[in-house]
């Protein structure tokens, strides 16, 4: 009897942790990119993550090694497919040590909880983009967009 109650806690489980691989994927793809916005932005050295430090932050409650090892291979198969995902072994610089790292390569915009995350000029509506954006040697602020002079880009031919 208990080793039918042991099976269905583990069936359980097992299907638990697979409906959270979604959620976790976008976790991960989410952390990458705020990574690459704080590196871009000066905030931090590294615009990647390694791997295994990404693995144990974000499947903090799956205890089981073997269990975090089946869901990290499948988060870890859909990050590594991702377009805007490179993999490579680098040199982490705080600790010196090698390990395999992930980097956002994608657009880096206007992310939840990251103001001013954004991916070169960013151009709306004719009107410029976020004036404190790196890069930008004038600080204007976003009240005083009244005076900034609109440029819109021209191929010089016309483009259907």
């Amino acid at each position: 009897m208990s080793g039918l109650a042991y099976g269905r806690n583990q069936v359980i489980t097992y299907k638990q942790n697979t409906s959270r691989i979604p959620g976790l994927v976008a976790t991960t793809l989410d952390r990458l990119a705020t990574q690459a916005a704080l590196q871009q932005d000066g905030r931090v050295s590294e615009p990647f993550i390694s791997i295994g430090q990404l693995r144990d932050d974000v499947l903090r409650s799956v205890f089981s090694a073997s269990e975090r090892e089946r869901v990290w291979r499948s988060v870890r198969k859909i990050v590594e497919g991702n377009s805007n995902v490179r993999a490579a072994n680098r040199e982490g610089g705080k600790t010196g040590e090698f390990s395999r790292v992930w980097e956002w390569i994608g657009p880096v915009d206007l992310a939840p909880g990251l103001e001013g995350r954004r991916s070169g000029g960013l151009i709306t509506d004719g009107r410029a983009g976020d004036a404190s954006s790196p890069g930008n040697d004038s600080l204007v602020k976003r009240e005083d967009r009244s005076n900034l002079e609109v440029r819109r880009w021209d191929e010089g031919r016309p483009i259907y």
